[in-house]
């Protein structure tokens, strides 16, 4: 499958993303004798992108706990590929950063 990078302007890097664990850490969710990863298989192929301004940066600060200091916040993000949305998970409360939603691993 031809994929195209979602994102238009700027300078990213993908974080967790590819087909090795060392690379790409949501691949544990493919773990089947883990029970609590099976709703969340699908996220295995997801990535994590980071956007950089000019100097190199990420984000105002070293871990701003506020999402729109992160340079990559409402970045416009378009299809990589022809599809049909099946699902969508909505009205988990938006958590502080870097608290990460254990519960229900819908990130932030």
């Amino acid at each position: 499958m031809d994929l195209a990078f979602p994102l238009k302007s700027g300078k990213f890097l993908i974080f967790n993303g590819g087909n090795s664990i060392v690379f790409n850490a949501r691949l544990m969710n493919l773990d089947t004798r883990v029970e609590r990863f099976q709703a969340y298989r699908g996220q295995s192929y997801g990535i994590d992108i980071v956007k950089f301004n000019s100097w190199g940066s990420r984000a105002d600060g070293i871990l701003p706990p506020r999402p729109s200091a992160y340079f990559i916040y409402r970045s416009p993000a378009c299809a990589p590929c022809t599809g049909e949305v099946i699902a969508v998970f909505d009205g988990v409360q938006d958590m502080r950063l870097p608290q990460m939603d254990r519960e229900h691993m819908a990130g932030n």
